[in-house]
């Protein structure tokens, strides 16, 4: 059987037509497959941040925020010489919420003395105590304790540690200078800078 030739430049004209868009199709499956992976790394990240909050994470007020003492010293003193001390603590932690925390404390009196309690235990330096839990998305915690030391002439405090525990079982801690890291911005830690300012 013989072709026609009008059949014959038919097949022909498909044939080179179908040649010409391999190269454009074969373009358009790259350019779908780099697009596929694109979204499947924007897909991760998303799935990252929903196991965070599953995991109690959640978004945190404190985003940019590294201090956990926004504010400390002395709440008042009574009549007996009773010093209470106050601080205000904050989680800067988003992983976990703060279960306790240890804050070492001394105390002073105007001319930057260290004084010792009158009554009781007459250390130094006093270890207090919070319970939490306290967690990134928490308001800070304003926490007052009963007097810390009985002495009249004291006028303000320094904090010289703070021990932090976890929830998930982390610790952290700050002595000596490292005390500064875990105060606000501009918070001062000395009876100089502290003593009027947070006696009330």
């Amino acid at each position: 059987m013989k072709l026609k030739p009008t059949f014959v430049r038919v097949c022909v004209c498909l044939i080179t037509t179908w040649l010409a868009l391999q190269p454009a199709v074969a373009q358009t499956r790259e350019e779908l497959e780099e697009k596929r992976k694109s979204l499947q790394a924007d897909l991760k990240r998303v799935d990252e941040k929903l196991e965070r909050l599953r995991e109690g994470a959640g978004p945190s007020n404190n985003e940019g925020v590294t201090y956990y003492v926004e504010a400390f010293g002395i709440y008042t003193v009574n009549s007996a010489g009773g010093v209470e001390p106050a601080v205000t603590l904050r989680n800067a932690d988003s992983k976990s919420p703060i279960k306790y925390a240890r804050i070492a404390m001394q105390l002073y009196d105007r001319v930057g003395k260290v004084q010792h309690s009158a009554i009781g235990d007459s250390s130094a330096t006093q270890w207090l105590r919070f319970t939490g839990p306290l967690s990134a998305e928490d308001k800070p915690a304003e926490i007052r304790w009963e007097p810390a030391w009985y002495n009249h002439s004291g006028w303000c405090i320094v904090i010289t540690a703070l021990q932090l525990e976890f929830l998930d079982g982390r610790r952290r801690s700050f002595s000596g200078k490292a005390v500064l890291e875990a105060l606000k911005p501009g918070l001062g830690n000395s009876c100089s800078v502290n003593g009027p300012a947070y006696r009330q």
